[in-house]
């Protein structure tokens, strides 16, 4: 899940234009009440193996994968998914270090 900005840094001119069955709502903990509309779009996402080097010979390509552009801002960057991108590489943690390591699977 992505603010709603960065659609337009993959081309996506209207974020919200997607069939129904695209759509979600987004619920806080206890579900009581939607707190935000979540706008499902397949998309190619680059990883890349060296943030200094942004060029895509550089670059783990993961195709297809369902990105979700949200109505509201929120105030993290991004929420990486367990289906559809986690699920693809294997990746190795190092909260004292700040810092995690992925493998493409």
């Amino acid at each position: 899940m992505f603010n709603n900005a960065y659609a337009k840094y993959l081309g996506i001119n209207n974020y919200k234009d997607v069939p129904n069955d695209h759509i979600m709502p987004i619920m806080g903990i206890g579900g009581r009440s939607v707190c935000n509309m979540a706008y499902f779009h397949k998309v190619d996402l680059l990883v890349y193996h060296d943030q200094k080097h942004l060029e895509q010979k550089n670059a783990i390509i993961t195709k297809d994968v369902d990105v979700a552009f949200l109505e509201k801002e929120f105030d993290v960057g991004g929420i990486l998914g367990v289906y559809g991108f986690l699920d693809r590489f294997v990746f190795k943690t190092n909260i004292q270090g700040g810092f995690f390591i992925m493998l493409f699977s």
